[in-house]
């Protein structure tokens, strides 16, 4: 059976899949504002769940 080898730029899946059980994560338990949820929300939408856990780590960051 073939390694598959990662092509720069193709997104790893389990690291997506991970990072959208994450998202959810901190919205079920409230751990980010109205406005950080529809933003992650809508990139969840557009198959971005990598871009949204990075908006929650920004958020979190800049707001403790």
């Amino acid at each position: 059976m073939a390694e598959h080898v990662r092509v720069r730029g193709e997104p790893n899946r389990d690291y997506e899949r991970e990072a959208e059980r994450l998202v959810d994560e901190f919205a079920d338990r409230g751990l980010i504002d109205r406005d950080v949820r529809r933003e992650t929300e809508r990139l969840l939408r557009n198959d971005k769940p990598l871009e949204a856990l990075r908006r929650i780590t920004e958020h979190r960051r800049n707001h403790r």
